[in-house]
């Protein structure tokens, strides 16, 4: 199916699109029109993300905790392409299922950096140009933030101050005419998935977890960047604060 137009004239930043959601992201953004501005903590993942997309993209290295780097960034991409419209602040980490009196802090302060820091770092960067572009925010949430399960107390902690984030900055910025939203991704065929580790191998790992959905087919990554190209367009003009489930009915 060919992509909508809805993006011309655009210019987005996707976090994280080295791969998975990222990726799916970054070129489905392009697909719509928008020029991307793609970056991961893998630079040579963000090059093979944008190869497709040509001279429409600009793929760079970023560890989106390194506060200078994220600004450095968005400012090349502001010069190279004349402004920033869009964001998909889309950059995490899972971690493996470790019981809490087994977490350590130092894997605790990576997961809350990386997901929920790393997530504002990027929105803080970015917000004078969103606000001169009444541009959009989408972050990646997941739907462990309201349907736990053992062992990920820190990545659950981190995707529900996500949450947290995207509905204040939502309320915050509604006069600036700065939509945020957030995507919640249940079980999506991606190296975070295959850390959870729920069977002896990556095959027993996706059946468990898609005997869970309800409609009972894996999440993709394209139906994941479907929804954030929605959620960034102009038809979503009147959604903000949204926590949108992409789980095959999970959270129902």
């Amino acid at each position: 199916m060919t992509a909508p137009r809805r993006l011309e004239e655009k210019v987005a930043l996707v976090t994280g699109a080295g791969s998975g959601i990222g990726r799916a992201s970054a070129q489905r953004l392009a697909a719509e029109g928008a020029s991307v501005i793609v970056t991961d903590l893998d630079g040579d993942a963000a090059a093979e993300t944008a190869r497709p997309i040509g001279d429409a993209a600009l793929a760079r290295q970023l560890d989106v905790t390194d506060e200078a780097a994220v600004a450095a960034v968005v400012a090349e991409g502001v010069e190279r392409f004349g402004g920033l419209h869009l964001l998909h602040a889309n950059a995490g980490i899972g971690m493996v299922t470790t019981p809490f009196d087994e977490l350590d802090s130092d894997t605790w302060r990576r997961v809350i950096d990386v997901n929920l820091t790393g997530a504002f770092l990027t929105i803080r960067a970015a917000i004078a140009e969103l606000k001169r572009a009444r541009g959009a925010v989408v972050v990646t949430s997941s739907v462990s933030s309201m349907r736990t399960r053992d062992g990920l107390a820190a990545y659950i902690a981190s995707k529900a101050g996500v949450n947290g984030l995207v509905r204040a900055l939502a309320f915050e910025l509604a006069p600036a005419r700065v939509r945020v939203n957030a995507v919640l991704p249940g079980p999506v065929a991606t190296p975070v998935l295959m850390l959870l580790a729920l069977g002896d191998s990556d095959d027993e790992t996706v059946s468990i977890a898609e005997s869970g959905i309800p409609l009972g087919a894996m999440i993709t990554p394209e139906r994941v960047a479907a929804a954030v190209a929605y959620l960034l367009s102009d038809e979503a003009l009147d959604v903000t604060g949204v926590l949108l489930p992409v789980d095959g009915g999970r959270t129902a």
